[in-house]
């Protein structure tokens, strides 16, 4: 591991990601994700409860899905399962309706535990080695009892709990397989796990800890990159050779 890291070229490959996220079949994704920002103007705040708000919200993720499915088909030797991916970006944009309505919170959050069941097998099949990676599961346990304080229904605090262990499980492997093989494609699905972290981090305390005006913001943008990230790093690790 510690020869890979030596000879990981991070600027070169840093390049190399921002030409994988600047490619023009990829440019839908963002415009999308803009029709949503002017439409609705969910970083400022919550938007309605309405059907078209959710439709808005899921285009984006459905594109991703769209290239992940053509992607599929142009390859038969990649080194992830893009099925189980592309079934992980579709549960996830479920999980996206479901928070749209207040009352549909807990079915989100089974929704989007299914979609790292999904991201976490993939991730799994690219890791040989770890070590940093273990820091994944300190951090998982201190976030729950963060949070098992503030939550008082129980069945949530069940939710919360195989949830918290899916995404830390799905951190870990998405951490390995950058320190098995440091390249462009895994620095993607590292930093995609690390920042959906974050947005489901920024959700919990919204919703349990203080409610701030930022956190729709944070929430938005922090999941779309997350998204984003680890699309674009599970259909180039076969060209980078893993």
């Amino acid at each position: 591991m510690e020869s890979y890291l030596m000879n990981f070229k991070f600027k070169s490959e840093v390049v190399k990601l921002l030409k994988y996220l600047t490619k023009p079949s990829i440019l839908p994704f963002y415009v999308f994700v803009v029709i949503y920002l002017v439409v609705f103007s969910p970083h400022v705040a919550r938007p309605d409860e309405v059907p078209f708000a959710a439709l808005l919200k899921v285009l984006p993720i459905w594109y991703l899905a769209f290239y992940v499915y053509k992607a599929r088909n142009t390859r038969s030797n990649w080194d992830v399962n893009l099925n189980i991916f592309l079934c992980g970006l579709l549960m996830s944009s479920l999980g996206d309706i479901c928070l749209v309505y207040e009352n549909l919170f807990q079915p989100g959050v089974v929704a989007f535990a299914v979609a790292q069941f999904c991201y976490l097998l993939n991730f799994k099949r690219l890791y040989k080695t770890y070590l940093l990676a273990w820091s994944s599961f300190p951090i998982g346990i201190m976030i729950y009892i963060f949070l098992f304080i503030s939550m008082q229904d129980v069945s949530m605090k069940i939710i919360v709990f195989f949830y918290n262990i899916l995404i830390h499980t799905m951190l870990f492997y998405a951490f390995s397989c950058f320190e098995s093989k440091p390249c462009a494609a895994t620095l993607s699905i590292m930093l995609g796990a690390s920042i959906f972290l974050i947005s489901d981090f920024t959700i919990a305390v919204n919703k349990w800890i203080i409610n701030f005006s930022l956190a729709e913001g944070i929430i938005l943008s922090t999941y779309y990159v997350a998204q984003l990230l680890l699309t674009v790093g599970v259909t180039n690790v076969t060209k980078e050779k893993i």
